[in-house]
Protein backbone atom coordinates (compact mmCIF):
# COMPACT_ATOMS: atom_id res chain seq x y z
CA UNK A 1 0.00 0.00 0.00
CA UNK A 2 2.85 2.35 0.83
CA UNK A 3 4.38 1.77 -2.61
CA UNK A 4 1.09 2.61 -4.32
CA UNK A 5 0.84 5.91 -2.39
CA UNK A 6 4.39 6.79 -3.32
CA UNK A 7 3.71 6.15 -7.02
CA UNK A 8 0.53 8.26 -6.89
CA UNK A 9 2.30 11.13 -5.17
CA UNK A 10 5.11 11.02 -7.73
CA UNK A 11 2.68 11.19 -10.65
CA UNK A 12 2.95 14.49 -12.56
CA UNK A 13 -0.33 16.38 -12.60
CA UNK A 14 -1.23 18.76 -15.46
CA UNK A 15 -4.17 20.92 -16.46
CA UNK A 16 -6.69 19.89 -19.09
CA UNK A 17 -5.00 20.00 -22.47
CA UNK A 18 -8.27 21.26 -23.97
CA UNK A 19 -9.15 24.20 -21.71
CA UNK A 20 -11.61 25.69 -24.22
CA UNK A 21 -15.19 25.40 -22.92
CA UNK A 22 -18.39 24.38 -24.69
CA UNK A 23 -20.61 26.96 -23.04
CA UNK A 24 -22.13 28.00 -26.37
CA UNK A 25 -24.06 24.70 -26.18
CA UNK A 26 -25.53 26.00 -22.94
CA UNK A 27 -26.34 29.39 -24.44
CA UNK A 28 -28.21 27.70 -27.30
CA UNK A 29 -30.26 25.52 -24.95
CA UNK A 30 -31.14 28.43 -22.69
CA UNK A 31 -32.32 30.41 -25.74
CA UNK A 32 -34.44 27.69 -27.44
CA UNK A 33 -35.75 25.81 -24.39
CA UNK A 34 -37.88 28.64 -23.07
CA UNK A 35 -40.62 26.43 -21.58
CA UNK A 36 -38.10 24.26 -19.74
CA UNK A 37 -35.97 27.14 -18.57
CA UNK A 38 -39.02 28.99 -17.29
CA UNK A 39 -38.79 32.33 -19.06
CA UNK A 40 -41.82 34.52 -18.30
CA UNK A 41 -43.64 36.10 -21.22
CA UNK A 42 -42.94 39.83 -21.72
CA UNK A 43 -40.04 39.60 -19.24
CA UNK A 44 -36.62 41.10 -20.01
CA UNK A 45 -34.32 38.12 -20.32
CA UNK A 46 -30.70 38.30 -19.16
CA UNK A 47 -28.21 35.44 -19.47
CA UNK A 48 -24.95 35.60 -17.49
CA UNK A 49 -22.08 33.73 -19.15
CA UNK A 50 -19.11 33.41 -16.75
CA UNK A 51 -15.77 31.96 -17.87
CA UNK A 52 -12.00 32.37 -17.75
CA UNK A 53 -11.15 30.74 -21.13
CA UNK A 54 -12.34 30.93 -24.71
CA UNK A 55 -15.15 28.88 -26.32
CA UNK A 56 -15.77 26.07 -28.80
CA UNK A 57 -17.85 26.84 -31.87
CA UNK A 58 -19.00 25.07 -35.04
CA UNK A 59 -16.31 22.80 -36.51
CA UNK A 60 -14.53 21.99 -33.24
CA UNK A 61 -16.67 18.85 -32.83
CA UNK A 62 -14.74 17.21 -35.64
CA UNK A 63 -11.94 16.57 -33.16
CA UNK A 64 -14.28 14.05 -31.51
CA UNK A 65 -15.74 12.79 -34.78
CA UNK A 66 -18.96 14.84 -34.43
CA UNK A 67 -19.82 16.34 -37.80
CA UNK A 68 -23.59 16.77 -37.63
CA UNK A 69 -24.43 20.53 -37.53
CA UNK A 70 -26.50 21.88 -34.72
CA UNK A 71 -30.25 21.90 -35.44
CA UNK A 72 -31.21 24.91 -33.21
CA UNK A 73 -33.61 22.66 -31.27
CA UNK A 74 -34.06 22.03 -27.56
CA UNK A 75 -32.34 18.87 -26.28
CA UNK A 76 -32.74 19.09 -22.52
CA UNK A 77 -33.94 16.14 -20.46
CA UNK A 78 -34.55 15.84 -16.70
CA UNK A 79 -31.58 14.54 -14.72
CA UNK A 80 -32.68 14.38 -11.13
CA UNK A 81 -33.47 17.87 -9.92
CA UNK A 82 -31.57 19.36 -12.87
CA UNK A 83 -31.75 19.38 -16.67
CA UNK A 84 -29.12 17.67 -18.85
CA UNK A 85 -28.05 18.35 -22.42
CA UNK A 86 -28.48 15.03 -24.22
CA UNK A 87 -26.88 15.72 -27.62
CA UNK A 88 -23.36 16.71 -26.63
CA UNK A 89 -21.94 13.69 -28.45
CA UNK A 90 -24.38 13.87 -31.35
CA UNK A 91 -24.44 17.51 -32.53
CA UNK A 92 -21.52 19.81 -33.30
CA UNK A 93 -21.15 23.07 -31.39
CA UNK A 94 -23.43 25.88 -32.63
CA UNK A 95 -21.98 28.55 -34.91
CA UNK A 96 -21.89 32.25 -34.05
CA UNK A 97 -24.62 32.90 -36.63
CA UNK A 98 -26.85 30.26 -35.01
CA UNK A 99 -26.24 31.80 -31.58
CA UNK A 100 -27.15 35.23 -33.02
CA UNK A 101 -30.42 33.94 -34.48
CA UNK A 102 -31.42 32.10 -31.30
CA UNK A 103 -30.59 35.08 -29.08
CA UNK A 104 -32.37 37.54 -31.38
CA UNK A 105 -35.48 35.40 -31.92
CA UNK A 106 -35.92 34.90 -28.19
CA UNK A 107 -35.01 38.46 -27.09
CA UNK A 108 -32.20 37.55 -24.71
CA UNK A 109 -29.44 39.85 -23.50
CA UNK A 110 -26.18 38.01 -22.86
CA UNK A 111 -23.62 39.32 -20.35
CA UNK A 112 -20.19 37.77 -20.81
CA UNK A 113 -18.49 37.99 -17.40
CA UNK A 114 -14.85 37.02 -18.00
CA UNK A 115 -11.89 36.52 -15.65
CA UNK A 116 -9.17 38.14 -17.73
CA UNK A 117 -6.08 36.93 -15.86
CA UNK A 118 -5.08 34.84 -18.88
CA UNK A 119 -6.22 37.43 -21.46
CA UNK A 120 -9.37 35.76 -22.82
CA UNK A 121 -11.70 38.75 -22.42
CA UNK A 122 -10.93 40.01 -25.92
CA UNK A 123 -12.39 36.81 -27.43
CA UNK A 124 -15.78 37.81 -26.06
CA UNK A 125 -15.46 41.52 -26.81
CA UNK A 126 -15.27 40.55 -30.49
CA UNK A 127 -18.57 38.67 -30.11
CA UNK A 128 -20.56 41.77 -29.06
CA UNK A 129 -21.08 43.18 -32.58
CA UNK A 130 -22.26 39.77 -33.80
CA UNK A 131 -24.69 39.13 -30.96
CA UNK A 132 -27.12 42.04 -30.56
CA UNK A 133 -27.78 43.12 -27.00
CA UNK A 134 -24.66 41.45 -25.59
CA UNK A 135 -22.09 42.97 -23.22
CA UNK A 136 -18.64 41.93 -22.01
CA UNK A 137 -17.46 42.81 -18.49
CA UNK A 138 -14.35 41.84 -16.55
CA UNK A 139 -14.79 39.72 -13.43
CA UNK A 140 -12.55 40.49 -10.48
CA UNK A 141 -10.32 37.72 -9.10
CA UNK A 142 -12.52 37.23 -6.04
CA UNK A 143 -15.74 37.67 -8.10
CA UNK A 144 -17.01 40.32 -5.67
CA UNK A 145 -18.10 42.64 -8.49
CA UNK A 146 -20.60 40.24 -10.05
CA UNK A 147 -23.61 41.97 -8.46
CA UNK A 148 -22.35 45.37 -9.57
CA UNK A 149 -21.97 44.08 -13.15
CA UNK A 150 -25.51 42.72 -13.17
CA UNK A 151 -26.97 45.89 -11.67
CA UNK A 152 -25.21 48.36 -13.99
CA UNK A 153 -25.91 46.24 -17.07
CA UNK A 154 -29.59 45.96 -16.21
CA UNK A 155 -29.85 49.72 -15.66
CA UNK A 156 -28.17 50.28 -19.03
CA UNK A 157 -30.62 47.92 -20.72
CA UNK A 158 -33.60 49.46 -18.99
CA UNK A 159 -32.64 53.04 -19.96
CA UNK A 160 -31.75 52.22 -23.60
CA UNK A 161 -34.06 51.53 -26.54
CA UNK A 162 -32.61 50.19 -29.78
CA UNK A 163 -34.96 49.38 -32.66
CA UNK A 164 -34.01 46.59 -35.06
CA UNK A 165 -35.72 44.85 -37.95
CA UNK A 166 -35.10 42.03 -40.32
CA UNK A 167 -33.95 43.28 -43.74
CA UNK A 168 -36.63 44.17 -46.28
CA UNK A 169 -36.00 42.97 -49.80
CA UNK A 170 -35.36 45.94 -52.13
CA UNK A 171 -36.31 48.41 -49.36
CA UNK A 172 -33.91 50.63 -47.39
CA UNK A 173 -34.97 51.46 -43.84
CA UNK A 174 -34.15 54.37 -41.55
CA UNK A 175 -35.04 55.28 -37.97
CA UNK A 176 -35.46 58.91 -36.88
CA UNK A 177 -35.98 60.20 -33.35
CA UNK A 178 -35.39 63.23 -31.11
CA UNK A 179 -34.84 60.90 -28.11
CA UNK A 180 -37.11 63.02 -25.95
CA UNK A 181 -35.68 66.36 -27.11
CA UNK A 182 -37.26 69.09 -29.23
CA UNK A 183 -38.75 68.09 -32.55
CA UNK A 184 -36.26 70.29 -34.37
CA UNK A 185 -33.48 68.05 -33.07
CA UNK A 186 -34.76 64.90 -34.76
CA UNK A 187 -31.83 62.97 -36.23
CA UNK A 188 -31.34 59.66 -37.96
CA UNK A 189 -30.80 57.15 -35.15
CA UNK A 190 -32.21 53.82 -34.00
CA UNK A 191 -30.98 54.03 -30.40
CA UNK A 192 -31.92 56.36 -27.53
CA UNK A 193 -30.07 56.21 -24.20
CA UNK A 194 -30.58 57.59 -20.67
CA UNK A 195 -34.35 57.20 -20.86
CA UNK A 196 -36.19 57.64 -17.57
CA UNK A 197 -39.43 56.02 -16.46
CA UNK A 198 -42.44 57.84 -17.89
CA UNK A 199 -40.44 59.50 -20.66
CA UNK A 200 -42.20 58.85 -23.99
CA UNK A 201 -39.91 58.50 -27.01
CA UNK A 202 -41.20 58.87 -30.57
CA UNK A 203 -39.52 56.98 -33.40
CA UNK A 204 -40.17 57.52 -37.09
CA UNK A 205 -39.61 54.54 -39.39
CA UNK A 206 -38.89 55.42 -43.02
CA UNK A 207 -38.77 53.02 -45.94
CA UNK A 208 -37.35 53.75 -49.41
CA UNK A 209 -38.07 51.50 -52.38
CA UNK A 210 -34.93 50.72 -54.37
CA UNK A 211 -36.46 49.34 -57.58
CA UNK A 212 -37.56 51.15 -60.72
CA UNK A 213 -40.32 48.78 -61.81
CA UNK A 214 -42.60 46.20 -60.31
CA UNK A 215 -41.23 42.65 -60.09
CA UNK A 216 -42.51 40.37 -62.81
CA UNK A 217 -43.05 37.60 -60.27
CA UNK A 218 -46.31 38.32 -58.43
CA UNK A 219 -45.02 36.56 -55.30
CA UNK A 220 -42.17 39.08 -55.06
CA UNK A 221 -44.60 41.99 -54.84
CA UNK A 222 -45.24 41.38 -51.14
CA UNK A 223 -42.51 41.92 -48.53
CA UNK A 224 -42.92 41.05 -44.84
CA UNK A 225 -40.79 41.89 -41.85
CA UNK A 226 -41.09 43.12 -38.28
CA UNK A 227 -39.79 45.98 -36.16
CA UNK A 228 -39.09 45.52 -32.47
CA UNK A 229 -37.06 47.03 -29.63
CA UNK A 230 -34.00 44.94 -28.98
CA UNK A 231 -34.44 42.59 -26.03
CA UNK A 232 -38.25 42.96 -25.78
CA UNK A 233 -41.13 40.81 -27.03
CA UNK A 234 -43.17 43.68 -28.51
CA UNK A 235 -43.14 43.61 -32.31
CA UNK A 236 -44.68 45.51 -35.16
CA UNK A 237 -45.29 43.38 -38.23
CA UNK A 238 -44.89 45.24 -41.51
CA UNK A 239 -46.38 43.96 -44.76
CA UNK A 240 -45.43 45.89 -47.90
CA UNK A 241 -47.39 45.30 -51.10
CA UNK A 242 -46.37 46.84 -54.41
CA UNK A 243 -49.21 48.47 -56.33
CA UNK A 244 -48.33 47.67 -59.91
CA UNK A 245 -51.70 47.86 -61.66
CA UNK A 246 -54.32 50.63 -61.46
CA UNK A 247 -58.04 49.92 -61.76
CA UNK A 248 -58.46 53.00 -63.91
CA UNK A 249 -56.32 51.40 -66.60
CA UNK A 250 -58.80 48.64 -67.12
CA UNK A 251 -60.61 48.60 -70.49
CA UNK A 252 -63.54 51.03 -70.69
CA UNK A 253 -62.37 53.27 -67.81
CA UNK A 254 -60.87 56.07 -69.98
CA UNK A 255 -63.16 58.88 -71.21
CA UNK A 256 -62.50 60.28 -74.67
CA UNK A 257 -62.86 64.06 -75.19
CA UNK A 258 -63.76 64.45 -71.55
CA UNK A 259 -65.01 67.75 -70.17
CA UNK A 260 -62.22 67.41 -67.62
CA UNK A 261 -59.85 67.88 -70.55
CA UNK A 262 -61.62 70.80 -72.26
CA UNK A 263 -63.12 68.21 -74.64
CA UNK A 264 -59.72 68.09 -76.30
CA UNK A 265 -58.26 64.97 -74.74
CA UNK A 266 -58.69 61.57 -73.07
CA UNK A 267 -59.20 61.49 -69.30
CA UNK A 268 -57.50 58.42 -67.82
CA UNK A 269 -56.48 57.75 -64.21
CA UNK A 270 -56.97 61.42 -63.32
CA UNK A 271 -54.66 62.65 -66.10
CA UNK A 272 -55.53 64.34 -69.38
CA UNK A 273 -53.92 62.96 -72.54
CA UNK A 274 -54.37 65.83 -75.00
CA UNK A 275 -55.24 65.59 -78.67
CA UNK A 276 -52.91 66.96 -81.32
CA UNK A 277 -52.65 70.73 -81.24
CA UNK A 278 -53.51 71.01 -77.56
CA UNK A 279 -51.48 70.86 -74.36
CA UNK A 280 -51.68 71.71 -70.68
CA UNK A 281 -52.96 69.92 -67.60
CA UNK A 282 -56.54 70.43 -68.82
CA UNK A 283 -55.75 70.44 -72.57
CA UNK A 284 -56.70 74.11 -72.65
CA UNK A 285 -53.60 75.32 -74.45
CA UNK A 286 -53.84 75.88 -78.17
CA UNK A 287 -50.30 75.22 -79.37
CA UNK A 288 -51.09 76.26 -82.95
CA UNK A 289 -50.14 79.85 -82.00
CA UNK A 290 -46.50 80.81 -81.57
CA UNK A 291 -44.97 82.12 -78.34
CA UNK A 292 -44.21 85.42 -80.03
CA UNK A 293 -47.92 85.91 -80.73
CA UNK A 294 -49.09 85.14 -77.21
CA UNK A 295 -46.20 85.95 -74.82
CA UNK A 296 -43.88 88.24 -76.77
CA UNK A 297 -43.22 91.97 -76.69
CA UNK A 298 -41.56 93.85 -79.56
CA UNK A 299 -40.59 97.37 -80.38
CA UNK A 300 -39.71 96.88 -84.01
CA UNK A 301 -42.13 94.14 -85.08
CA UNK A 302 -39.23 91.76 -85.74
CA UNK A 303 -37.46 90.95 -82.48
CA UNK A 304 -39.61 89.58 -79.66
CA UNK A 305 -38.82 89.22 -75.98
CA UNK A 306 -40.70 86.29 -74.45
CA UNK A 307 -42.03 87.02 -70.94
CA UNK A 308 -39.30 89.65 -70.38
CA UNK A 309 -36.73 86.82 -70.42
CA UNK A 310 -37.64 85.86 -66.86
CA UNK A 311 -40.83 83.78 -67.24
CA UNK A 312 -42.10 80.85 -69.28
CA UNK A 313 -44.79 80.93 -71.88
CA UNK A 314 -47.37 78.27 -71.05
CA UNK A 315 -50.72 78.04 -72.77
CA UNK A 316 -50.26 81.44 -74.34
CA UNK A 317 -49.67 83.12 -70.99
CA UNK A 318 -46.54 84.09 -69.16
CA UNK A 319 -45.92 82.10 -65.99
CA UNK A 320 -43.75 84.42 -63.92
CA UNK A 321 -41.28 83.41 -61.20
CA UNK A 322 -41.62 84.69 -57.68
CA UNK A 323 -41.31 88.47 -57.27
CA UNK A 324 -42.35 89.11 -60.89
CA UNK A 325 -45.85 90.10 -62.07
CA UNK A 326 -47.54 91.52 -65.15
CA UNK A 327 -48.85 90.04 -68.36
CA UNK A 328 -45.30 89.76 -69.63
CA UNK A 329 -43.50 89.42 -66.23
CA UNK A 330 -42.36 93.00 -66.74
CA UNK A 331 -42.82 94.07 -63.13
CA UNK A 332 -40.10 93.22 -60.61
CA UNK A 333 -41.58 93.55 -57.13
CA UNK A 334 -38.27 93.49 -55.28
CA UNK A 335 -36.68 96.39 -57.14
CA UNK A 336 -37.72 99.10 -54.69
CA UNK A 337 -35.42 101.02 -52.39
CA UNK A 338 -35.49 101.36 -48.63
CA UNK A 339 -34.18 97.84 -48.00
CA UNK A 340 -30.73 98.75 -46.70
CA UNK A 341 -31.87 100.99 -43.85
CA UNK A 342 -34.59 98.83 -42.29
CA UNK A 343 -34.15 95.43 -43.91
CA UNK A 344 -37.58 95.76 -45.56
CA UNK A 345 -38.61 97.02 -48.96
CA UNK A 346 -40.15 100.50 -48.91
CA UNK A 347 -38.91 100.72 -45.29
CA UNK A 348 -41.78 98.47 -44.26
CA UNK A 349 -44.23 101.31 -44.85
CA UNK A 350 -45.53 100.31 -48.25
CA UNK A 351 -45.74 97.69 -50.98
CA UNK A 352 -43.32 97.32 -53.88
CA UNK A 353 -45.23 97.15 -57.15
CA UNK A 354 -43.39 97.07 -60.42
CA UNK A 355 -40.23 98.57 -58.85
CA UNK A 356 -42.21 101.47 -57.35
CA UNK A 357 -43.25 101.87 -53.72
CA UNK A 358 -46.95 102.27 -53.06
CA UNK A 359 -46.92 103.82 -49.58
CA UNK A 360 -49.30 103.10 -46.77
CA UNK A 361 -51.44 105.88 -45.35
CA UNK A 362 -49.33 108.30 -43.33
CA UNK A 363 -46.17 107.92 -45.45
CA UNK A 364 -44.87 109.27 -48.74
CA UNK A 365 -41.61 109.51 -50.64
CA UNK A 366 -40.01 107.25 -53.22
CA UNK A 367 -39.15 104.66 -50.52
CA UNK A 368 -42.01 105.48 -48.10
CA UNK A 369 -39.50 106.81 -45.59
CA UNK A 370 -41.25 110.12 -45.04
CA UNK A 371 -44.05 110.21 -42.44
CA UNK A 372 -46.70 112.83 -43.11
CA UNK A 373 -47.53 113.21 -39.42
CA UNK A 374 -45.98 116.04 -37.37
CA UNK A 375 -46.16 114.16 -34.06
CA UNK A 376 -42.40 113.62 -33.93
CA UNK A 377 -41.84 117.38 -34.36
CA UNK A 378 -44.32 118.52 -31.69
CA UNK A 379 -43.13 119.28 -28.16
CA UNK A 380 -45.09 119.14 -24.93
CA UNK A 381 -46.28 122.67 -25.43
CA UNK A 382 -48.04 121.60 -28.60
CA UNK A 383 -45.88 123.70 -30.89
CA UNK A 384 -44.31 122.26 -34.02
CA UNK A 385 -40.53 122.64 -34.06
CA UNK A 386 -40.88 125.22 -31.26
CA UNK A 387 -42.25 127.62 -33.89
CA UNK A 388 -38.71 127.96 -35.22
CA UNK A 389 -38.79 125.57 -38.20
CA UNK A 390 -40.71 123.22 -40.50
CA UNK A 391 -41.52 119.55 -39.98
CA UNK A 392 -40.19 117.66 -43.03
CA UNK A 393 -40.51 113.86 -43.08
CA UNK A 394 -40.91 113.69 -39.31
CA UNK A 395 -37.83 115.87 -38.61
CA UNK A 396 -37.54 119.56 -37.82
CA UNK A 397 -35.71 121.78 -40.32
CA UNK A 398 -34.92 124.92 -38.33
CA UNK A 399 -35.48 128.32 -40.00
CA UNK A 400 -32.65 130.00 -38.10
CA UNK A 401 -29.18 128.43 -38.21
CA UNK A 402 -28.70 129.49 -34.58
CA UNK A 403 -31.18 126.84 -33.45
CA UNK A 404 -30.77 123.10 -33.44
CA UNK A 405 -32.14 119.96 -31.77
CA UNK A 406 -34.93 117.54 -32.60
CA UNK A 407 -37.46 120.37 -32.10
CA UNK A 408 -35.28 123.45 -32.76
CA UNK A 409 -35.18 123.95 -29.03
CA UNK A 410 -31.45 124.56 -28.60
CA UNK A 411 -29.52 127.72 -29.32
CA UNK A 412 -25.80 127.28 -28.59
CA UNK A 413 -24.94 130.86 -29.56
CA UNK A 414 -27.74 132.43 -27.53
CA UNK A 415 -26.68 133.94 -24.17
CA UNK A 416 -28.46 133.13 -20.98
CA UNK A 417 -28.33 129.49 -19.90
CA UNK A 418 -24.61 129.37 -19.13
CA UNK A 419 -24.92 132.49 -16.92
CA UNK A 420 -28.25 131.48 -15.42
CA UNK A 421 -27.01 128.07 -14.25
CA UNK A 422 -23.66 129.06 -12.71
CA UNK A 423 -25.01 129.32 -9.17
CA UNK A 424 -26.76 125.93 -9.48
CA UNK A 425 -23.57 124.39 -10.84
CA UNK A 426 -21.65 125.64 -7.78
CA UNK A 427 -24.15 124.52 -5.15
CA UNK A 428 -25.01 121.12 -6.69
CA UNK A 429 -21.52 120.23 -7.83
CA UNK A 430 -19.40 121.57 -4.97
CA UNK A 431 -21.75 122.73 -2.16
CA UNK A 432 -20.57 126.33 -2.49
CA UNK A 433 -21.78 129.64 -3.86
CA UNK A 434 -24.52 132.10 -3.00
CA UNK A 435 -27.47 129.68 -2.87
CA UNK A 436 -28.46 128.14 0.45
CA UNK A 437 -29.05 124.42 0.76
CA UNK A 438 -32.84 124.81 0.63
CA UNK A 439 -32.70 127.16 -2.35
CA UNK A 440 -30.34 124.76 -4.11
CA UNK A 441 -32.80 121.90 -3.72
CA UNK A 442 -35.80 123.89 -4.98
CA UNK A 443 -34.13 125.88 -7.79
CA UNK A 444 -31.63 123.31 -9.09
CA UNK A 445 -33.61 120.07 -9.42
CA UNK A 446 -32.67 119.95 -13.11
CA UNK A 447 -28.93 119.82 -12.31
CA UNK A 448 -26.90 116.62 -11.86
CA UNK A 449 -23.19 115.72 -11.61
CA UNK A 450 -20.98 113.28 -13.45
CA UNK A 451 -17.29 112.43 -13.77
CA UNK A 452 -17.39 112.97 -17.53
CA UNK A 453 -19.52 115.47 -19.42
CA UNK A 454 -21.64 114.39 -22.41
CA UNK A 455 -20.33 115.59 -25.75
CA UNK A 456 -23.18 114.99 -28.24
CA UNK A 457 -26.05 117.43 -28.77
CA UNK A 458 -25.12 119.52 -25.72
CA UNK A 459 -23.89 123.07 -25.06
CA UNK A 460 -20.73 123.38 -22.98
CA UNK A 461 -20.28 126.15 -20.38
CA UNK A 462 -17.40 127.09 -18.07
CA UNK A 463 -16.65 129.82 -15.52
CA UNK A 464 -14.32 130.62 -12.59
CA UNK A 465 -15.48 130.68 -8.97
CA UNK A 466 -14.23 133.01 -6.21
CA UNK A 467 -11.23 130.78 -5.61
CA UNK A 468 -10.13 131.06 -9.19
CA UNK A 469 -11.07 127.44 -10.00
CA UNK A 470 -12.65 126.58 -13.35
CA UNK A 471 -16.04 124.81 -13.23
CA UNK A 472 -17.45 123.09 -16.33
CA UNK A 473 -21.01 122.00 -17.12
CA UNK A 474 -23.26 121.27 -20.11
CA UNK A 475 -26.93 121.76 -20.78
CA UNK A 476 -29.42 120.34 -23.25
CA UNK A 477 -33.15 119.92 -23.76
CA UNK A 478 -34.66 116.45 -23.53
CA UNK A 479 -37.46 115.00 -25.63
CA UNK A 480 -40.02 116.76 -23.44
CA UNK A 481 -38.24 120.09 -23.97
CA UNK A 482 -37.04 120.13 -20.36
CA UNK A 483 -33.70 121.69 -19.48
CA UNK A 484 -31.06 119.24 -18.25
CA UNK A 485 -27.73 120.40 -16.76
CA UNK A 486 -24.74 118.11 -16.04
CA UNK A 487 -21.86 119.45 -13.90
CA UNK A 488 -18.40 117.89 -13.97
CA UNK A 489 -17.72 116.73 -10.39
CA UNK A 490 -14.12 118.01 -10.40
CA UNK A 491 -12.92 121.57 -10.98
CA UNK A 492 -9.58 122.82 -12.26
CA UNK A 493 -7.79 125.09 -9.77
CA UNK A 494 -4.51 127.07 -10.23
CA UNK A 495 -1.50 125.83 -8.28
CA UNK A 496 -0.93 127.46 -4.80
CA UNK A 497 2.31 129.18 -3.53
CA UNK A 498 5.18 126.78 -2.87
CA UNK A 499 6.07 125.74 0.69
CA UNK A 500 9.20 127.59 2.05
CA UNK A 501 10.69 124.55 3.78
CA UNK A 502 10.16 122.39 0.73
CA UNK A 503 11.66 125.08 -1.49
CA UNK A 504 14.75 125.48 0.80
CA UNK A 505 15.31 121.78 0.94
CA UNK A 506 14.93 121.53 -2.80
CA UNK A 507 17.45 124.34 -3.48
CA UNK A 508 19.95 122.92 -0.96
CA UNK A 509 19.63 119.50 -2.43
CA UNK A 510 20.10 120.89 -5.92
CA UNK A 511 23.27 122.78 -4.91
CA UNK A 512 24.65 119.71 -3.21
CA UNK A 513 23.93 117.54 -6.20
CA UNK A 514 25.52 120.09 -8.57
CA UNK A 515 28.67 120.28 -6.41
CA UNK A 516 28.85 116.52 -6.19
CA UNK A 517 28.43 116.28 -9.93
CA UNK A 518 31.25 118.81 -10.57
CA UNK A 519 33.54 116.94 -8.15
CA UNK A 520 32.85 113.69 -9.94
CA UNK A 521 33.55 115.32 -13.30
CA UNK A 522 36.88 116.78 -12.01
CA UNK A 523 37.89 113.42 -10.59
CA UNK A 524 37.00 111.73 -13.84
CA UNK A 525 39.05 114.20 -15.91
CA UNK A 526 42.13 113.96 -13.67
CA UNK A 527 41.94 110.20 -13.68
CA UNK A 528 41.80 110.23 -17.46
CA UNK A 529 44.82 112.62 -17.74
CA UNK A 530 46.88 110.63 -15.22
CA UNK A 531 46.08 107.51 -17.12
CA UNK A 532 47.21 109.07 -20.38
CA UNK A 533 50.53 110.29 -18.82
CA UNK A 534 51.17 106.88 -17.29
CA UNK A 535 50.59 105.14 -20.61
CA UNK A 536 53.03 107.60 -22.27
CA UNK A 537 55.65 106.88 -19.58
CA UNK A 538 55.30 103.13 -20.06
CA UNK A 539 55.72 103.57 -23.81
CA UNK A 540 58.98 105.53 -23.36
CA UNK A 541 60.32 102.97 -20.91
CA UNK A 542 59.58 100.08 -23.22
CA UNK A 543 61.02 101.82 -26.32
CA UNK A 544 63.89 104.22 -25.22
CA UNK A 545 65.61 106.47 -27.78
CA UNK A 546 68.92 107.92 -26.18
CA UNK A 547 70.82 110.89 -27.67
CA UNK A 548 74.63 111.62 -27.31
CA UNK A 549 75.73 115.03 -25.88
CA UNK A 550 79.14 116.32 -24.61
CA UNK A 551 79.40 117.34 -20.99
CA UNK A 552 80.03 121.07 -20.98
CA UNK A 553 82.27 120.87 -17.89
CA UNK A 554 84.32 117.97 -19.23
CA UNK A 555 88.00 118.79 -20.19
CA UNK A 556 89.95 116.46 -22.46
CA UNK A 557 93.19 115.10 -21.05
CA UNK A 558 95.02 115.71 -24.39
CA UNK A 559 96.05 119.23 -25.40
CA UNK A 560 97.41 119.93 -28.84
CA UNK A 561 99.63 123.11 -29.27
CA UNK A 562 100.58 124.40 -32.73
CA UNK A 563 104.27 125.30 -33.13
CA UNK A 564 104.37 128.74 -34.61
CA UNK A 565 107.60 127.96 -36.36
CA UNK A 566 106.18 125.14 -38.32
CA UNK A 567 105.01 125.80 -41.85
CA UNK A 568 102.27 123.46 -42.46
CA UNK A 569 101.92 124.53 -46.10
CA UNK A 570 105.14 122.70 -47.10
CA UNK A 571 103.68 119.48 -45.93
CA UNK A 572 104.83 117.17 -43.29
CA UNK A 573 107.96 116.14 -45.17
CA UNK A 574 109.25 119.66 -45.92
CA UNK A 575 112.54 121.00 -44.52
CA UNK A 576 110.89 123.20 -42.06
CA UNK A 577 109.19 120.28 -40.55
CA UNK A 578 112.29 118.51 -39.47
CA UNK A 579 112.61 118.69 -35.81
CA UNK A 580 109.80 121.23 -35.57
CA UNK A 581 106.50 119.41 -35.44
CA UNK A 582 103.45 119.83 -33.18
CA UNK A 583 103.86 119.21 -29.58
CA UNK A 584 101.22 117.07 -27.95
CA UNK A 585 100.88 117.02 -24.24
CA UNK A 586 98.82 114.54 -22.33
CA UNK A 587 97.58 115.29 -18.92
CA UNK A 588 96.73 112.61 -16.50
Amino acid sequence: MKGIKDVVRATETTANRDKTEGLLDGVMQVAVCGDKIGWRNKARRMLIYASDVDYHFAGDGKLAGIVRPHDLQCHLAPDGPNMKYTHDTILDYPSIGQIRKAITDNNINVIFVIDDREGYKNYYVKLNPDIPGSFTEELSQDATNILTIIRTTYEKLRSTVNFVNEPFQNIATEYWSACGGRKSQTDQRSTCSNITVGNAIDFEFRMTLNINKCPDNVNERTVKSSIHPEGLEDRLDVNVEYICDCDCQAPGQAVENSTECNEQGRFECGVCHCNDGWSGDKCDCDISKTQEETCGQTTDGVNYIICSNVGECQCGKCVCPADYTGDYCECYNKGCGGYIGTGELCNGNGVCQCSNCVCNEGYNGTTCDCPTSTDACTNNNGTVCSDRGQCVCGKCVCDDNNYRGSQCQECPTCPGQCKANQECAECVGFKQGKLSESDCMTQCSHVDTDAELPIENVTKCQFFDDEGCQIEFTYEYDEEFQLKVVVKDTKTCPPGPPDATTLALGVSGAIFLVGLLLLLIWKLLTSCLDGMEYKKFETEINDPKWGFEKNPIYKDCITEVQNPMCDISQGPDGPAAEGMGNVVMRKK
